[in-house]
């Protein structure tokens, strides 16, 4: 409660997503039987194709950012920004799944940059798009960076907290069937390899997780709170990572970084996490500056601290 208290006071918004568990249990159910449905259709196939790796990510983006950004009175409202969302995903996943389609067969989907876009690039972008649309409907457009900082430290902690509770829910329904089958009754073991009956029921686990942990502020408040202890101790570690990396740089060249396969990714990746120490440092500067002598790490992280 003092945590969640403390992000008011500084003028962060709170999260309204209490009191859409049914809706979001059903918002989740009728994705994963959405998926269902492409997948049992488009299942015969011995290589996926572009519509139907297209339409999935269309369904678990749109579902997942109404999640995220639906909340009381507002229910409607986060219909439109979902769906921008998801529709600016779904053409660089159309393009690359249709590429690896007219290759025929010489590209795979482990490849780059195809890989990269769908476990790094696309979960990158939508987690941004997400959380300017989120700061976008509450607070003003463009957002403040209030608004922008708090969504975008509180939107991960929720889909990893509904990632890990749809995985634990998972084990304990394979555990009891398996139970069960040990007392010779095998059905639910059979049901629960299917796949009409697993990913809708991973979808509405899914959802209301969501729902649920958006729900519990003081919880979500704690979580922010560590991240951020977490990063005010890093960054003097990552200010010499950073000094001594580009003094190597300097002395030996950057052929360290462009020889290996995807020294792009390999900057990206680094200046990512810098930034997001650096940003944990500064919060949105309601807290006033650093400790003096944790503002040379931060001046070494990034050029400027956020107004």
């Amino acid at each position: 409660m003092v945590i969640a208290a403390a992000d008011n006071a500084s003028g962060a918004p709170a999260d309204r997503g209490r009191g859409l568990g049914v809706i979001s249990l059903f918002v989740g159910l009728a994705a994963g039987a959405a998926i269902y449905g492409i997948v049992d259709h488009w299942g015969y196939q011995a290589r996926p194709a572009p519509l139907p790796i297209t339409l999935t990510q269309l369904v678990a983006s749109f579902a997942a950012g109404w999640l995220l950004l639906a909340d009381r009175g507002r229910v409607l409202a986060a219909i439109l920004p979902a769906a921008l969302i998801a529709a600016v995903l779904a053409v660089p996943t159309w393009f690359f799944a249709a590429v690896d389609i007219s290759g025929g067969g010489n590209h795979d989907f482990d490849s780059f940059p195809i890989l990269f876009w769908s476990f790094l690039a696309a979960p990158l972008s939508f987690y941004i798009m997400l959380t300017l649309a989120k700061s976008a409907i509450e607070s003003r457009v463009p957002p403040k960076y209030e608004s922008v900082f708090f969504h975008g430290v509180t939107l991960p902690l929720i889909g990893a907290g509904a990632h890990i509770f749809a995985g634990l829910s998972l084990v304990l329904l394979y555990a009891w069937a398996a139970l069960l089958k040990q007392m010779g009754v095998d059905a639910f073991a059979k049901l629960f390899d299917e796949p009409w009956f697993v990913l809708p029921f991973l979808g509405a686990v899914g959802g209301l997780s969501i729902a649920m942990i958006r729900g519990q502020q003081a919880v979500l408040g704690a979580l922010r709170f560590i991240l951020l202890l977490f990063s005010r101790l890093v960054m003097p570690i990552m200010a010499v990572f950073s000094l001594t990396f580009l003094l190597t740089l300097a002395v030996n060249g950057p052929d360290a970084i462009f020889e290996r396969p995807y020294p792009g990714a390999i900057m990206l990746g680094l200046a990512f996490v810098g930034m997001l120490v650096f940003n944990g440092v500064y919060q949105n500067g309601a807290g006033g500056p650093p400790p003096w002598w944790r503002r040379p790490g931060a001046s070494w992280g990034s050029p400027r601290a956020p107004s």
